[in-house]
């Protein structure tokens, strides 16, 4: 819980009683704020089978739907999306969309990003057929001035043996 009185010194509490309201009007705005901003990791669970609540949900958090997405990778997206909103603008960002947007495919494969002088070359595996939810995540997601290419093409994780 946010506490004013803790965070300024205690002759302004004490001494002034227009303070005390101020104070108390901030903390519970801001009180507000945080307890929102922690329930949105609290996301309820089983919404791979209702497809209505899953675009609701993601409407809810701030992800438009402009088209008709693949359910799975909806609600694989809706999972994830507060955690890419936090870290957005990373290529850890477009890692973990991506990485999750597959493993929702079940498609072999893995997702593959590089960044080199602005560019980001995002490798998709080829079995990967609809990629509309994905290219229209980037821009929630990347900075802005990064230009991006992709590339469809089959990287597996193979032990080497000798």
């Amino acid at each position: 819980m946010i506490s004013i009185r803790d965070q300024v010194p205690s002759i302004y509490y004490d001494a002034s009683r227009d303070f005390q309201v101020l104070g108390h009007l901030y903390e519970v705005v801001l009180n507000s704020v945080k307890t929102n901003a922690d329930m949105l990791y609290l996301l309820p669970n089983g919404i791979e089978e209702d497809t209505r609540a899953t675009e609701l949900l993601a409407t809810t958090l701030g992800f438009k739907l402009r088209r008709n997405y693949d359910k799975k990778q909806l609600a694989a997206l809706v999972s994830i999306f507060p955690q890419l909103l936090k870290i957005k603008g990373t290529l850890r960002a477009v890692n973990l969309a991506g990485d999750a947007l597959v493993k929702a495919s079940g498609v072999p494969g893995v997702f593959v990003s590089e960044l080199h002088d602005h560019v980001l070359t995002i490798k998709i595996p080829i079995e990967l057929s609809d990629i509309t939810l994905f290219m229209d995540l980037l821009p929630y997601i990347l900075p802005f001035g990064i230009r991006v290419s992709i590339v469809r093409n089959t990287v597996l994780k193979r032990n080497v043996t000798t």
